[in-house]
C-alpha cells in the first residue's frame, strides 16, 4: 500500500496542552479535551496483507484472516501489537477481534474503519480484555456508526497505561476510541456497546483517553463510555487517567458522556438507556452529552452514581 495517513489533519480539533498533567489544559474553545489532529481519511487499500505486527509475546497468539481482514487474538494471549511496516499511518481495513480473553498492549495501533457502519475497530467477542497503552503511544480505534470504537459489550474490560503517573500526561499512553460518521446518525458508544447493546464492566485505571460517539452532520445517540443507542451503561469505574467522554452530534447529542445511550423506548418508561453503578473515584473526567454522567435521553433512572470531589472537570 502507499502508506497514506488514514487520520489526516482536519485542523481545529481538540487538544491537551503540553503541561496538562500540571493542571493546564487546552480545549479548542469548546470545553472538550482530546488529541488534536485526529481527522479522517480514505487511507490506503485494505488489501490482504496483515497491517498489524506482534512486537512482543508469542506471534502464534494472533492469526490474520485475510478474508475478513481481521486479526484474531487467541484465548489468553499476552501480546504487544503495533502497525506493520508500510502501515505506520494506520489501516482503514484491518480490525482486531479478541476471541476469548487476552492481555494486549497497544503500541501505536491506528484503525479507522468508520466508512463501514457495521465495522468495529476492536471487538471483545468473549472473556476479559486487559488493555495497556504503551508509554508514549498514540492509539486510535475508530469504528462505523453502528459499532463502538472499542467494543466490549458486557465483557470485562480493564484499561491502563504505561508511563509517568501522579497526574503527568507527558509520555503516557493515549487512546482515541470513536463511533463516527461524517454524515449519518451515530448509534454506537465510544467505548462500550454497539447499537442496541449495553456497555458494562468497564474499568479505567490510567492513560489519556478520549471516547466519543460523534456525528459531524446529524445526531449522536450512543454514550461516550457506556451504552449504544437503546443500551444501558452499567458497572463503569474510572480510577485514574485523563478521560474525555462525550456524545456529540451537530444536530443533537442524546447519549450520556458516561452512562446510557438514548433509550429506544420513545418518551421513556423502559429500561433502555439507564445508568447503574457508575463510579468516578480518581483521575480527571470531562464529559458531555444529554448529561455528563447518567442515563441517556428518555432512559431509565440513574442509580448508584458516585463522582468523587475534584474528578469531574
Amino acid at each position: 500500500m502507499d502508506n497514506r495517513d488514514v487520520f489526516p489533519d482536519r485542523g481545529n480539533m481538540w487538544t491537551f496542552s503540553a503541561d496538562a498533567g500540571n493542571g493546564g489544559s487546552g480545549d479548542g474553545g469548546n470545553g472538550i479535551v482530546g488529541f488534536g489532529n485526529v481527522g479522517f481519511g480514505d487511507g490506503g487499500s485494505a488489501g490482504d496483507a496483515d497491517p498489524f505486527a506482534v512486537t512482543a509475546g508469542d506471534p502464534s497468539g494472533a492469526v490474520w484472516n485475510e478474508v475478513s481482514h481481521t486479526l484474531v487474538v487467541r484465548p489468553g494471549a499476552v501480546l504487544t501489537l503495533s502497525m506493520a511496516s508500510g502501515y505506520e499511518n494506520g489501516t482503514d481495513g484491518g480490525r482486531i477481534v479478541v476471541e476469548d480473553g487476552a492481555h494486549l498492549t497497544l503500541d501505536g495501533v491506528r484503525i479507522n474503519v468508520s466508512a463501514r457502519r457495521d465495522a468495529a475497530a476492536l471487538l471483545v467477542d468473549s472473556g476479559r480484555l486487559d488493555l495497556v497503552l504503551a508509554a508514549g503511544s498514540d492509539n486510535r480505534l475508530w469504528s462505523g456508526a453502528d459499532r463502538a470504537g472499542l467494543e466490549n459489550g458486557e465483557h470485562e474490560l480493564v484499561i491502563g497505561a504505561a508511563g509517568p503517573r501522579h497526574g503527568v500526561t507527558r509520555n503516557v499512553g493515549r487512546l482515541s476510541a470513536c463511533s463516527y460518521s461524517a454524515s449519518e446518525d451515530v448509534d454506537g458508544a465510544g467505548i462500550g456497546g454497539a447499537k442496541g447493546e449495553r456497555g458494562a464492566n468497564i474499568t479505567i485505571n490510567g492513560g489519556v483517553i478520549e471516547a466519543f460517539a460523534r456525528s459531524d452532520r446529524r445526531n449522536a445517540y450512543g454514550a461516550g463510555i457506556g451504552g449504544g443507542y437503546g443500551g444501558s451503561g452499567t458497572d463503569i469505574t474510572i480510577r485514574g487517567g485523563e478521560v474525555a467522554a462525550w456524545s456529540r452530534g451537530l444536530q443533537g447529542s442524546y447519549g450520556a458522556g458516561v452512562g446510557g445511550g438514548q433509550s429506544d423506548d420513545l418518551f421513556g418508561g423502559g429500561t433502555g438507556g439507564m445508568a447503574r453503578r457508575i463510579t468516578v473515584a480518581g483521575g480527571r473526567l470531562r464529559a458531555s452529552g444529554n448529561v455528563p454522567v447518567g442515563s441517556g435521553l428518555w432512559g431509565g433512572e440513574s442509580r448508584d452514581i458516585s463522582v468523587a470531589a475534584g474528578t469531574l472537570a
